[in-house]
């Protein structure tokens, strides 16, 4: 095992000593990195997404914490979690203005690379715990660099940043908080795991420096009960995803039953606590194409009425606000 003078002088922290140039150029990157993946998202391009992934320099930064934080560097520690911060914060700033420059139209769609970031659980952080192993390896396997653009790849940064920009945009606040938290997720639990390998490989706080021991296990604590919190929060979305999921399966089947045999196409369910939204494609024979009717007279008047929200408040077992939204597809008559 190396000895803690060896240690201390190869780990040193990426990012510490290094002066305006090198920040200039991780700015730089990273706001490129902000760009690519902001339209990536804004088009639905998961490859211009994973493209951003790759450029993006914020793994550099958080090795740093880590291995400051078991050398007992704290003040080190401070300065570049500041930076990585103020990185996180540039992101999100240019996922909101370029949405701003190109006057995308706040009303449309949310595109679903954007809301794919909302929606983080305990997979996400066993992958960003994941990470942080293979991403400290990597700092001390130079020999393994290779293995760098998996890392980038398998753990999210930029996007979850640039998309809480394009969300605040958007007018939603509250996804966007659960995109941001995507990030804080991921930092947490790379730089707990990559502490504790580079523990492992042997670095240890320089015998010069007063209270060391101390240092690291304040510094240890506060990274653990971070990623406790962020445990426990994303145990809590993690059951609500789960219930949320089967309450709109239940939702789907009812309606399934209640259409019968008429044409009827489930678009999307979302079961919000009491509020159920539905968006249904309802199948109207290709001959009445040319029949002028308000939308609702070409559908079957069985499809009508209350009776498919008691079906779902009772499927559910609580009261809910039943929204429709429906819309006509034309089918050949042949179907």
């Amino acid at each position: 095992m190396t000895d803690a003078r060896t240690a201390d002088t190869k780990a040193i922290p990426i990012g510490a000593g290094r002066g305006g140039r090198y920040w200039g150029r991780f700015y730089s990157l990273l706001a490129i990195a902000a760009v690519v993946a902001t339209i990536g998202l804004n088009a639905n391009s998961g490859a211009v997404v994973i493209a951003a992934m790759l450029l993006a320099p914020l793994m550099e930064p958080i090795m740093g914490i880590a291995s400051s934080l078991v050398q007992g560097h704290l003040r080190r520690v401070v300065r570049l979690l500041a930076s990585t911060l103020l990185g996180a914060l540039l992101t999100v700033g240019l996922g909101y203005a370029i949405l701003v420059a190109f006057k995308v139209p706040r009303d449309i769609e949310i595109p679903q690379q954007v809301l794919a970031p909302t929606t983080p659980s305990l997979a996400d952080l066993v992958v960003a715990l994941v990470a942080g192993i293979a991403g400290s390896y990597v700092q001390l396997r130079k020999e393994e660099a290779g293995l760098l653009p998996g890392v980038a790849i398998g753990v999210s940064l930029v996007p979850p940043l640039a998309a809480s920009g394009m969300l605040l945009y958007f007018g939603q606040s509250r996804l966007a908080g659960e995109a941001a938290l995507l990030f804080v997720t991921n930092l947490a639990a790379i730089v707990l795991t990559a502490a504790v390998v580079f523990l492992a490989f042997g670095m240890r706080p320089s015998r010069r420096l007063t209270g060391a021991g101390i240092r690291v296990t304040l510094g240890a604590a506060v990274v653990v009960a971070a990623v406790v919190v962020v445990a426990i929060h994303l145990t809590e979305r993690t059951l609500h995803h789960l219930q949320q999921a089967r309450d709109e399966r239940t939702v789907a089947r009812v309606i399934r039953e209640y259409a019968g045999p008429h044409s009827v196409e489930i678009h999307r369910v979302v079961v919000e606590g009491d509020r159920v939204s539905v968006w249904l494609l309802y199948g109207v024979p290709l001959e009445k194409a040319r029949v002028v009717a308000a939308p609702r007279d070409l559908i079957s008047e069985s499809l009508h009425g209350d009776k498919i929200a008691f079906d779902i408040a009772r499927a559910l077992g609580r009261d809910i606000d039943l929204e429709f939204t429906g819309l006509i597809k034309f089918e050949a008559s042949g179907r």
